[in-house]
């Protein structure tokens, strides 16, 4: 019976893995659900959550990195934790204004004020800002600006109210005349008084900074009214009337930068709160893309020149209110920002370097693994840790914090699923972490994407079932139905045939190059990964080792000095069972046949496949 078992295990088959984590579809706490799956920069994420904690700190900070990486969300999640951390303690409030760049038909110094402004007036109009969640019915007469507004709403509904009241029963006159008014309006009257100085320092900014925006935004006329009398001797005065019309034209935006740093300077509310200013998508300000994108010879130049120009007109316009500002700064950009951070180390006329106080460099999961980052040195072990958190439930104990697949595997001793079952699912999520960590590079918004496409909701399953050759396997029978997974992986013979080369070409990356590249750069890194897939794509041509600096990696003006010696060792280590030398020929590698066809074969898998192993597909 057992060898029929392990024969059942071993054939290619189209297979479905529960997803127990996504059983939870509690809609009221979304980001508690977004944080099971959230993995790595916990490090950076407390250092910012610090910086945004320390009221008499302000700056400006760089928070660089490839595209996907998640350096928008790890800023959300600090500011999130640093907003209730000063609820809990009553330490402030934390006014949060994001700008996104990416817009750039009108980008300019004074449209930029204009937002910063108006976006700045909104939120403190909106009274408690500590969460994204929109406030209750009560707490909106909570706010600032509509407290005042609800002491004479109230004396009018009264007012109302007392009306019919006072018309059917003329007799209660006399004594609402003699009691209730007397007593009423000195009450409305206290408490509007009170309600004004408790809030003085929000209706003084308010009123500040639309003044301000008015005077960005519109012209303003103002009349000059000259009267000349004369007497007549018919006993009447005749008068006559000149008036003056004057424009004051909108403010430039150097006067609209002075101003705006006196409202944050001279207010007593920005003394006790904290402004905190986001500046996104800086690396879009053109179509250049950042991540492994090759540029055109005709235009690289001139697109990259162009680039660098508009980013440092624009930083370069706003550095007076950026070092001045009694504000905390966080601009989220791309690589090539960072890239430019470190290349005027050695100029003296330094634009980020004058800039940026500190500078949060947001590296891929390759070189950030997650909570084991300290007990595991493996490239994919983050991407390992992400696949968990999306397979496996919250762990009741709060020892077991992190996810494994070897404590998933272990899971399964208390119930019936045989061991054969669990050998070959655990080595199928082992192959499917290898494609993930070959495919992603690490990039968590790419593995997101990935990951999603093999997820099919129950009742299709359940349909697959019934007309196909599918096996469930990795399912807790004894669960009960209200602990029935919702959703599946699904994985069908070809998904299983590119796990496998996926996991043999991972492995022996792993084994030779991850220790040298994950020790010296997260960038090496991830460019030595698109090193790889570029030699995979030349598995039907032959080819020199020249061919290989037309890499969009080699090109690259900030590419890592290392690059040219980890390209050697992927030719002469990785890929040594893999290419032949060709002795007499123009070029002098190739792919053996049999890896040849069976690359060709996987690249007909699907369009990732394709792109990966092709150039057809591919951007060059």
């Amino acid at each position: 019976m057992k060898p029929s078992n392990e024969k059942d295990f071993t054939e290619y088959r189209t297979i479905a893995i529960p997803l127990q984590a996504h059983d939870s579809n509690d809609s009221s706490c979304p980001d508690e659900y977004q944080e099971r799956f959230y993995v790595g920069r916990k490090n950076i994420t407390k250092k910012i959550t610090d910086l945004l904690n320390n009221s008499q700190k302000v700056g400006s900070y760089l928070i660089a990195g490839y595209r996907g990486s998640g350096k928008t969300r790890m800023v959300d999640r600090a500011l999130r934790f640093a907003k209730e951390d000063k609820e809990k303690k009553s330490n402030g409030k934390i006014y949060e204004v994001r700008i996104n760049l990416g817009d750039n038909s009108q980008l300019t110094p004074l449209n930029i004020y204009y937002s910063i402004a108006n976006i700045l007036r909104n939120t403190i109009a909106g009274g408690d800002n500590q969460t994204k969640e929109p406030p209750s019915k009560w707490k909106i007469l909570l706010n600032p600006t509509v407290k005042l507004r609800n002491i004479g709403i109230l004396s009018v509904f009264l007012t109302c109210l007392a009306s019919p009241i006072l018309l059917l029963n003329p007799e209660q006159i006399l004594i609402i005349s003699e009691w209730l008014i007397p007593i009423l309006l000195p009450l409305t009257a206290l408490s509007w008084m009170g309600l004004y100085y408790k809030n003085y320092d929000e209706i003084k900014s308010l009123k500040d900074i639309d003044e301000l925006i008015e005077r960005m935004s519109y012209e303003i006329t103002e009349e000059r009214n000259a009267t000349m009398k004369h007497g007549s001797s018919i006993g009447f005065s005749n008068s006559i009337g000149f008036s003056k019309h004057k424009k004051r034209l909108p403010i430039k935006a150097r006067e609209a930068e002075e101003q705006l740093i006196r409202i944050l300077n001279h207010n007593g509310l920005f003394k006790t709160a904290k402004v905190v200013i986001v500046m996104d998508e800086i690396d879009k300000l053109s179509d250049d893309e950042e991540l492994s994108e090759i540029h055109h010879h005709d235009k690289s130049s001139t697109q990259e020149l162009d680039k660098s120009s508009k980013i440092n007109t624009l930083l370069g316009s706003l550095k007076n209110f950026i070092t001045t500002a009694p504000v905390t700064f966080f601009f989220i950009s791309g690589r090539e920002t960072l890239d430019r951070y470190y290349s005027e180390k050695g100029s003296p006329n330094s634009l980020y370097g004058s800039l940026f106080d500190q500078v949060f460099e947001i590296p891929s999961l390759l070189s950030d693994k997650g909570e084991l980052s300290a007990r595991n040195t493996q490239l994919y072990a983050g991407v390992a840790e992400y696949v968990c958190r999306r397979i496996r439930k919250k762990p009741e104990k709060e020892e077991d914090s992190y996810y494994t697949l070897e404590k998933y595997r272990k899971s399964f001793h208390a119930s019936d699923t045989s061991p054969e079952e669990i050998r070959y699912g655990i080595a199928i999520l082992m192959n499917f972490v290898f494609y993930l960590t070959f495919h992603s590079w690490g990039n968590p918004k790419k593995l997101s994407s990935i990951f999603e496409s093999f997820i099919y909701p129950d009742e299709l399953v359940k349909q697959l079932k019934e007309k196909e050759n599918l096996r469930l396997i990795l399912d807790d029978k004894d669960s009960g139905e209200d602990n029935k997974p919702k959703q599946w992986l699904i994985f069908n013979v070809n998904h299983l045939r590119s796990f496998s080369l996926a996991s043999e070409i991972t492995t022996l990356f792993q084994h030779h190059l991850s220790r040298e590249v994950s020790q010296i750069s997260d960038k090496l890194t991830v460019s030595s990964f698109s090193s790889l897939h570029f030699i995979l794509k030349l598995h039907s041509y032959g080819f020199k080792r020249e061919s290989l600096h037309l890499m969009s990696e080699a090109i690259n003006v900030y590419r890592s000095p290392e690059l040219n010696t980890i390209v050697d060792d992927l030719l002469t280590n990785i890929f040594k069972s893999y290419i032949r030398r060709v002795r007499n020929g123009l070029y002098r590698y190739r792919f053996n046949s049999g890896f040849e066809q069976e690359l060709r074969y996987i690249s007909h898998v699907s369009g990732l496949e394709s792109a990966s192993f092709n150039f057809s597909l591919d951007s060059m």
